[in-house]
């Protein structure tokens, strides 16, 4: 098995990165991140054919400078990394976002509904500015199965740095303290990002930080009051959310929700991609398609998009 130093002498930087994460302390969590963000970009740059071999050699290698720099802050001592599985195969061993005490435990066979036809296209809201402003809300209880949804949000919010995207995070979240996030910030996207069921969402309990589920009547009746504050748009990456996706759509708002489980990569994957992508010239149904498109192939049925109550993609 290699190490994270034999790893960055072999450029295989994504690798490396992933394994720094999971030994670096928190202090270093956020440098880690920028650098797998440079990483990214750097890779859609020569994806896109924007820069030639000799700058992106040059930025290729302060990446893996920098990196280097962060094992050495951690002061890491040839720790092993765990193998990085590259496949399309879905695996149960992923860190799936329903809980564990019986709260989005689908024993019971669920009907999946199907795409309806959908003429028309959805445009992207934005704000007075021309911006678009997302509220990233997460949740992860206590005595449910650790998530990775501050990872997600961070990502998501260090991707969004110079773009015409305003990404305000707010974890730990529970239901009055979603309320007011919404009051106050007026965002055209709410997103979740935690557990969830066929049933309702999993937020903060406030006096034990354990779960307080929310059901789906709950959200339709929030979401009705959230439209008339300026949300244009929600984004549920929690599994078996489609009922609440189905059931909030109703409200005339695009909704996009999971079918079934989901893992930690695959949400955090599907959500950059989403983002990274709204700023583009293109309808907000023709993003989702392309996110959906981005992520392993045994994952794309699980997003699906809604509106008017019924399932558009």
């Amino acid at each position: 098995m290699p190490t994270i130093k034999s790893l960055v002498k072999e450029s295989r930087l994504n690798e490396a990165l992933k394994a720094l994460e999971k030994v670096v302390p928190d202090y270093l969590q956020n440098d880690v991140i920028l650098q797998q963000s440079r990483l990214n970009g750097l890779e859609r740059e020569e994806n896109r054919g924007t820069i030639s071999k000799e700058n992106a050699d040059i930025q290729r290698s302060r990446i893996r400078g920098a990196i280097m720099s962060i094992y050495d802050d951690a002061g890491i001592k040839e720790v092993e990394p765990e193998p990085v599985e590259e496949t399309d195969e879905h695996s149960n061993n992923h860190t799936e976002r329903d809980t564990g005490d019986g709260f989005g435990d689908q024993s019971e066979p669920i009907e999946i509904p199907t795409i309806e036809p959908f003429a028309e296209s959805l445009i992207v809201p934005k704000g007075a500015d021309n911006k678009t402003k997302i509220l990233f809300l997460s949740a992860n209880p206590v005595g449910q199965q650790n998530i990775a949804v501050e990872r997600e949000a961070k990502l998501v919010k260090v991707e969004s740095q110079g773009r015409d995207l305003n990404v305000v995070t707010c974890p730990h979240i529970d239901r009055r303290s979603m309320i007011d996030m919404v009051a106050f910030e007026q965002p055209q996207i709410v997103h979740f990002s935690g557990h969830g069921s066929n049933g309702g969402l999993a937020l903060i309990d406030v006096e034990t930080n354990r779960t307080a589920s929310v059901s789906n009547e709950d959200l339709v009746r929030m979401f009705g009051l959230f439209k008339r504050t300026g949300v244009k748009c929600v984004v549920l990456c929690s599994c078996w959310s489609f009922n609440q996706a189905k059931s909030i759509s109703e409200l005339g708002i695009p909704v996009i929700g999971m079918l079934r489980k989901i893992g930690d990569e695959e949400a955090i994957q599907f959500s950059r991609d989403l983002y990274y992508l709204l700023v583009t010239n293109n309808p907000l149904d023709l993003i989702f398609e392309l996110a959906k498109e981005k992520v392993t192939k045994a994952s794309r049925d699980i997003p699906s998009l809604w509106y008017n109550g019924k399932r558009i993609a």
